[in-house]
């Protein structure tokens, strides 16, 4: 129960008729299952981490349990190689480290950016509303990096997006000739992808999150811009309003045919080291059966005696 006093701190004073206090938050919480926490309002449920983004590069000898992003079942434990998020502030669109798109009678940005603007996979407050802003005319709205590609090399361009009015984005190369890679995305139901160049795939996360794909092979040794860009009704150029947008978070580049988990990257490029499993535990192989269940994919070629895993003693 709450009582609302006045400054003698009585609780039975007269009301004025105007004084009073704002309330928001209320939470009744059980402290003896590890403390307080903060309770993300969402359409459906509590939102619950999407387990598969957060390998941290500073968590290395951690093991790393898997699990399905909308229905929280566990997957078993995550193995990757080495990957390196080649992009900076993946979580901060606002930074001049990336472009933005210009138009309407000024040469301004013409894209309205606030930062942690709502609940992120990860469960933290840390996703981007990105707004296409009204310039009186069709124009073109996107985010933007410059990468420096090597010919015959396989990339693959990743972020979280989650519709805020608008239900289409695009990932795609500034050059196609450069790089490959082209898809546009409906950010509804279980998500859906129109290629036009490359392949691509588009993963429901829960709570109105899909993670995008899009994996192209370079096709020339230049360089070519990394476009983020809002779509509406299919058209790559229209006329914002000011208030529908799309929310993003977690932005990745890496070389190979597929997108790894998240690496969280702040001034410069990370690296997520290889991970490795072994069992030392000789009670595991002493007269019982046993069953061991797997899931690998190569990246590129085998050369010699590769193998995924192996049993000895």
């Amino acid at each position: 129960m709450f009582y609302v006093s006045d400054a003698t701190g009585s609780t039975t004073a007269t009301a004025s008729g105007t004084d009073g206090v704002y309330i928001y938050g209320t939470q009744v919480e059980n402290l003896s299952s590890g403390g307080p926490t903060v309770f993300s309002e969402t359409t459906t449920q509590i939102h619950r981490e999407y387990a598969p983004s957060l390998k941290s590069v500073a968590t290395a000898g951690q093991p790393r349990f898997e699990y399905d992003p909308a229905t929280n079942v566990g997957r078993g434990l995550l193995i990757e190689s080495q990957s390196t998020n080649e992009l900076f502030h993946s979580e901060d669109f606002d930074d001049s480290y990336w472009s933005k798109s210009t138009g309407g009678t000024s040469p301004s940005i013409n894209l309205t950016i606030t930062s942690n603007a709502a609940m992120s996979p990860s469960g933290e407050l840390a996703a981007d509303l990105v707004v296409p802003k009204s310039t009186g005319g069709n124009t073109l709205y996107y985010i933007a990096k410059t990468y420096s590609f090597t010919s015959g090399d396989t990339y693959t361009l990743s972020v979280y997006a989650k519709a805020a009015g608008m239900t289409q984005f695009t990932l795609a190369a500034g050059n196609t000739g450069t790089w490959a890679a082209s898809t546009r995305f409906t950010l509804t139901g279980d998500g859906t992808t129109s290629v036009s160049s490359g392949s691509a795939k588009i993963e429901k996360c829960g709570n109105g999150w899909f993670r995008l794909s899009i994996t192209g092979t370079a096709g020339a040794s230049t360089s070519t811009n990394l476009l983020l860009q809002c779509i509406s009704s299919g058209q790559n150029s229209f006329d914002g309003d000011d208030y529908s947008g799309v929310l993003l978070w977690g932005a990745q580049f890496e070389e190979g045919s597929f997108a790894s988990s998240y690496v969280h990257t702040l001034l410069s490029a990370k690296t997520r080291a290889k991970d490795n499993l072994s069992i030392t535990d000789p009670s595991l192989f002493t007269g019982n059966a046993g069953t061991i269940a797997f899931e690998g994919q190569t990246l590129g070629g085998s050369t010699g005696f590769g193998r995924f895993w192996s049993v000895s003693d």
